[in-house]
């Protein structure tokens, strides 16, 4: 025979099962690209606490590689997916090109607690990405209504996974055989970066060595070298909001 006690604790506890779960908060996030070179599919994810998951000064996980190095975001999904400190995340599709606009919506399950993270590759370089972090108090900002929008503006990082690009050892940007069997100025760049042999860490995108710009001005134009200028910040562009 079942005490009051123990009555009263089931009637509580079917009272607790019974609650709805609290609503997720939908926002939405429009991207431009405000740079000159095009921006890959990008991953942007929620995620439990303030940091994305690769982190400046940490080793890269083999799918932030891969989207850095090529665009393809697919294995970066995966990581994503995986991840029990994700809770939701969403891509763009296909490339977003100079003055192009991308707008996804995903969901926050907890405002106060998450933050949401963007990835995305800048097209033409080597292993460059764009990132852009919302933290917990511009979510819970949107949420209570204090503010309409927040603004922001990517950070570029590098993987580390690669060497910066430089001229081989003795060459100068005059030196015809540098770059002899690269097609184009992209090719080029790339072909002055090798992969790092061991202790890669992600890292704030630096200017490349001037003697590069020179290099891919001298033999592809000016204008093609213009195309590959790439700053260290503000080039892709964030409004958030909430979906009304």
């Amino acid at each position: 025979m079942q005490t009051s006690i123990q009555k009263t604790a089931l009637i509580i506890l079917s009272a607790l099962t019974s609650l709805p779960a609290f609503a997720a908060t939908t926002y939405s996030l429009t991207i431009t690209n405000g740079g000159v070179m095009p921006i890959s599919p990008s991953v942007t994810y929620v995620k439990n606490g303030q940091l994305p998951l690769t982190q400046v000064g940490q080793a890269p996980a083999p799918g932030f590689i891969q989207l850095c190095q090529t665009g393809n975001n697919m294995t970066r999904v995966q990581e994503v997916q995986m991840n029990m400190d994700v809770t939701a995340h969403a891509e763009t599709m296909g490339l977003i090109m100079p003055g192009e606009t991308r707008t996804v919506e995903i969901d926050v399950q907890d405002p106060l607690k998450q933050s949401l993270q963007f990835e995305a590759m800048y097209g033409k370089s080597k292993d460059a990405c764009a990132v852009a972090t919302f933290n917990s108090h511009s979510l819970y900002a949107l949420k209570q209504h204090v503010t309409a929008d927040i603004f922001a503006k990517d950070n570029v990082v590098q993987t580390g996974a690669f060497t910066v690009p430089a001229l081989p050892a003795g060459r100068t940007y005059l030196d015809a055989d540098v770059c002899a069997m690269q097609a184009d100025a992209v090719s080029c760049l790339r072909s002055l970066s090798m992969p790092m042999m061991s202790g890669a860490k992600v890292r704030f995108f630096s200017p490349y060595l001037s003697s590069v710009p020179m290099l891919l001005e001298v033999k592809y134009g000016a204008a093609a070298a213009q195309e590959l200028n790439l700053t260290s910040s503000g080039a892709v562009q964030f409004d958030l909001k909430m979906k009304h």
